[in-house]
């Protein structure tokens, strides 16, 4: 009969914990950068507002769901090509690759629902909620582009275990967010909301891309590439 003995293995221990750590607070952190702008707006502008403003957020939201299914196919790729130098290039070009697809694949869809915003919502959810909410509406898609193609730099530094880069930088983000959200939304209500959620992810992007091109490097990228 096989026997099986348990041996912990201490020296893995230290870096799968502090993975864990990392995200976790990731984990705990990232919703409250997702939906802190509607208890603001709740808060300053009543819940109508918030009415107006979650109906064309959870419908752009959707999109979101192209992103996350390459991002969880690129994890394991980039982590198993963490080993030596030529497959952290293969990692790299693989990232940017699937950056390509989604620009190829995003621009398109968000273009067309922020040249239909007004048309759509009022035929979704009527002239109501097209009067208030289509500069959201519009905002937002925007918004979800640059969220998107965050993703992929999102699911490197992860594969490249780094895990602690994307937490710090939520860290760093959450109070600036709730600053910056308080007074958008004070001076322009749902818009501003809108607008702080797309300002907000759109310096969540750029830190990732600066990030993945740090970890990754210049010279880890295959020519032509």
């Amino acid at each position: 009969a096989m026997r099986w003995e348990w041996r912990p293995t201490w020296a893995l221990f230290r870096p799968l914990a502090a993975y864990g750590a990392w995200t976790s607070i990731s984990n705990t952190v990232n919703p409250l950068l997702s939906y802190l702008e509607r208890f603001l707006l709740a808060s300053l502008a009543g819940v109508a507002a918030v009415g107006y403003y979650t109906g064309p957020a959870e419908a752009v939201m959707r999109l979101l769901v192209i992103p996350a299914a390459l991002a969880g196919a690129l994890f394991p790729a980039v982590s198993a090509a963490d080993g030596h130098l030529a497959t952290r290039a293969d990692g790299m070009r693989l990232a940017l690759t699937s950056l390509r697809y989604l620009v190829i694949g995003l621009i398109p869809i968000v273009l067309l629902l922020i040249v239909l915003a007004r048309p759509l919502l009022r035929l979704w959810l009527g002239a109501d909620y097209a009067a208030h909410g289509t500069a959201a509406f519009a905002i937002l898609a925007g918004g979800v582009l640059i969220n998107g193609l965050a993703h992929v730099p999102s699911a490197y530094l992860y594969g490249r275990d780094r895990p602690d880069l994307p937490a710090k930088f939520h860290l760093v983000e959450l109070p600036l967010y709730v600053l910056g959200a308080w007074l958008l939304i004070r001076a322009y209500g749902i818009t501003g909301a809108a607008l702080a959620w797309t300002l907000r992810v759109s310096v969540d992007a750029v830190l990732l891309g600066i990030a993945m091109w740090r970890v990754g490097g210049p010279s880890r990228v295959p020519a032509g590439e």
